[in-house]
């Protein structure tokens, strides 16, 4: 017997050991061993159709879990191409990257994606999206083109607002109604207001006036990356995302919260032993926030025994609004590409 054949033996013993579930492994162990199995069994036969449909099986499980625990994004994409690549009309796989481009804000690709999705002329039905998915797909790709519409859109009044004269003066009707077209009240509205751990959509124009209210305003709109606490409707702070992102949680807790408890509301999982993450996030809130903070005011943070706390008494209701399809993004959305 040849070494190929011995190997051939061992795999498919393994694979009966798999298909029946043994062994002590959590469910992405159990898909990272099918994936192994199947890639190298479908490598020694690549004419076996059970093989193949199995290791896309894997693929698309694999990724599925990846995603929904966000463990690995970035993994989870590189699972749903290779599935594409190997069936490229699999629906479910190009439903799967397309909300993975999306929360990237690859928003060419996200519609690219979508639009594969919903032609569900996948050879298999369990590699087609439902009627749900459908529904979903189409309403995702309709906001990465609203994205799309709003980037050409900056990228039109940049180079119209650099012209003189005469050309721009005969494009200022053209410009000026596509304006309106895309800002219109009827349109999609991409902010979001999160306050008291409730959300809604807001406008431009709601956004701007609340800035300018005077309300606290923990702001995800300007760019990735970028954040911005507004203070009294004159003061403007610059912030670090990864703090910000600690800030948000204690503006929206009634509550003072300890390390572990900030730690496993950000990761979703407890906090290890001698994590110092919590902590020195909130010494760079506290030290960004102190460069603009006035002798007479009263702080913004307080730390308590019982942990840490925004100051709600000195800075009421503050609210926190961020860019809809951000990486500031729901929990929602995350679980809508199941």
């Amino acid at each position: 017997m040849s070494s190929q054949e011995q190997e051939l033996k061992m795999l498919l013993f393994e694979e009966e050991r798999w298909e029946l579930g043994e062994g002590d492994h959590l469910e992405n162990q159990y898909w990272e061993q099918g994936l192994s199995l199947y890639n190298r069994l479908s490598e020694l036969c690549p004419g076996e159709e059970r093989y193949r449909n199995n290791l896309l099986r894997c693929l698309l499980e694999l990724g599925r879990d990846l995603k929904m625990s966000r463990t690995n994004l970035m993994r989870a994409q590189k699972l749903f191409r290779q599935a594409v690549r190997m069936e490229p009309e699999h629906s479910l796989a190009c439903y799967r990257l397309g909300f993975l481009y999306y929360y990237d804000q690859r928003w060419e690709e996200s519609a690219l994606y979508f639009g594969k999705a919903l032609q569900r002329s996948a050879r298999y039905r369990q590699h087609r999206i439902t009627d749900e998915q459908a529904v979903k797909a189409l309403c995702y790709q309709t906001r990465a083109y609203q994205h799309l519409s709003r980037r050409s859109m900056e990228t039109v009044m940049t180079l119209w607002g650099g012209m003189k004269g005469q050309l721009r003066d005969r494009l200022k009707e053209l410009v000026g109604e596509t304006e309106s077209l895309l800002l219109e009240d009827g349109g999609f509205k991409s902010l979001r207001l999160s306050e008291k751990h409730k959300e809604r959509d807001i406008s431009e124009e709601e956004y701007e006036q609340l800035v300018a209210s005077g309300r606290t305003v923990l702001s995800f709109t300007e760019a990735p990356r970028q954040v911005w606490l507004h203070l009294q409707g004159t003061k403007r702070i610059r912030l670090r995302e990864r703090p910000a992102e600690f800030l948000w949680l204690l503006m929206e807790s009634e509550r003072p919260l300890k390390g572990a408890d900030l730690y496993e509301a950000r990761f979703g999982k407890p906090m290890p032993l001698r994590s110092t993450v919590v902590k020195s996030n909130i010494n760079r809130i506290r030290e960004e926030l102190a460069r603009h903070q006035d002798d007479h005011e009263k702080p913004y943070l307080l730390t308590l025994q019982e942990g840490y706390q925004w100051n709600h008494q000195a800075w009421p209701d503050p609210v926190i609004v961020y860019r809809d399809g951000s990486v500031y993004r729901s929990k929602e959305d995350m679980e809508l590409g199941e």
